[in-house]
C-alpha cells in the first residue's frame, strides 16, 4: 500500500496501482465527449434547445438515433440503446 498526502489530504494506493497516462486520459474524454453528443441534430443543438434552424424553433435532437434506440449489441449479446440524455454517463444505462 502507496499512501502520502496531496494538498495535505491523506490518501492510500493499492499496492500494484498505475495511473492512467495523460495521453489515455485524453482520449477517453474525447469518446466522453463524442458519446453524450449524440442526441445533436446536424445544427449541433440537443433536443429542447432553442434552434433557429428549425421550423419550430425548438430542436428535435438527432432524429436518426432517438432515445430508446437499438444501436448494437454486447459481446454478451446484450442490446445496446440511446439512454436519456442524463444517462449517458452511465455504462449500465446503455445496455438492456
Amino acid at each position: 500500500m502507496r499512501e502520502g498526502t496531496i494538498n495535505g489530504e491523506p490518501y492510500s494506493l493499492p499496492d500494484g496501482y498505475q495511473p492512467i497516462s495523460i495521453e489515455e486520459y485524453t482520449r477517453l474524454i474525447t469518446f466522453y465527449n463524442i458519446i453524450m453528443d449524440l442526441d445533436r441534430n446536424a445544427n449541433g443543438r440537443h433536443k429542447g434547445d432553442a434552434d433557429s434552424g428549425d421550423p419550430t424553433g425548438v430542436s428535435q435532437g438527432n432524429l436518426i438515433l432517438p432515445v430508446g434506440m437499438q444501436i448494437g449489441w454486447t459481446l454478451g449479446g446484450y442490446s445496446i440503446i440511446v439512454p436519456p440524455r442524463g444517462d449517458r454517463h452511465k455504462p449500465e444505462a446503455w445496455m438492456q
